[in-house]
């Protein structure tokens, strides 16, 4: 009895997931699966675009520490 329920869950699951669209793998990560993902060319040009800007960000709050940190000569 336990083997029929096992197999018809099984079955149930199986029939379940053949019902679902098919989405390749990565498509949820780029962007979803409605045709809007980005090339690979288009994510190595954002993702260096966002490097840049936190660079950029990084390098501004470096500088303001350093003034901040490093006193006012007295004449």
């Amino acid at each position: 009895m336990r083997i029929i329920a096992l197999l018809l869950i099984a079955a149930a699951l199986f029939y379940g997931a053949s019902r679902l669209p098919h989405i390749q793998i990565g498509e949820r990560a780029t962007g979803g699966y409605d045709g809007a993902s980005m090339t690979p060319q288009q994510q190595v040009n954002q993702a260096a675009k966002e490097a840049r800007e936190a660079a950029d960000a990084a390098e501004a709050a470096g500088n303001a520490t350093m003034r901040q940190a490093t006193p006012e000569p007295t004449p």
